[in-house]
């Protein structure tokens, strides 16, 4: 793992962890007490929806245990999905640039958390190969209030999905490719540039 957060670099020192490579980023490794921080980890590693419905509830409770003055929790997670223009996925590869990976989405995650009044917000982001239905991002951002939750992390992943220092190749039946940005998630990460 790739680390941005020297607490959260100590927890994942430990040989228990789910076997994937992953790089962390900012705040709740810092308010979340030791004992909670599984919850996070197993979040992400979680590949059955039913299973992050009951992770996400013991996240939810660990948050609000650990700084009551949260109001609003907002969590995305990204999965491979089975398909990639019509051709059957086998597996997708996310290559990234170590060091200027996490420079780069701690920037972004500074200026969301400043311009939602975000308290607390953390991003995993996997690297590596990933088949169909595993969970690729997690971002997590806490709020006093829903608006400025949500809104943090939408900013986010449309950042993450056009911006951000990854590189994505697919395997599918009809060969290996690599990904572009859509113009679709262009025109997202469009709509929060300031005027």
């Amino acid at each position: 793992a790739q680390l941005y957060d020297q607490s959260f670099a100590e927890f994942c020192a430990r040989d228990d962890l789910p076997d994937f490579d992953f790089i962390a980023l900012h705040g709740i490794w810092s308010w979340v007490s030791e004992d909670n921080r599984q919850i996070i980890l197993d979040f992400i590693d979680m590949r059955h929806p039913k299973d992050q419905r009951a992770v996400f509830n013991r996240l939810r409770d660990a948050l609000r245990r650990d700084k009551p003055q949260v109001g609003a929790i907002a969590a995305f997670v990204g999965l491979v999905r089975d398909l990639n223009e019509g051709d059957s996925v086998a597996t997708m590869t996310l290559e990234h640039y170590p060091g200027m990976t996490e420079k780069a989405i701690g920037k972004i995650v500074d200026e969301a958390c400043a311009r939602w009044q975000v308290m607390e917000c953390t991003v995993i982001h996997r690297y590596g190969r990933i088949t169909p239905g595993e969970n690729i991002v997690l971002v997590v951002t806490a709020s006093s209030h829903r608006q400025a939750a949500f809104a943090a992390a939408e900013f986010l992943m449309d950042y993450l999905k056009t911006r951000a220092p990854f590189w994505k190749q697919v395997e599918a039946q009809s060969g290996k490719t690599w990904v572009d940005a859509k113009a679709a998630d262009d025109a997202a990460a469009d709509r929060w540039k300031r005027a």
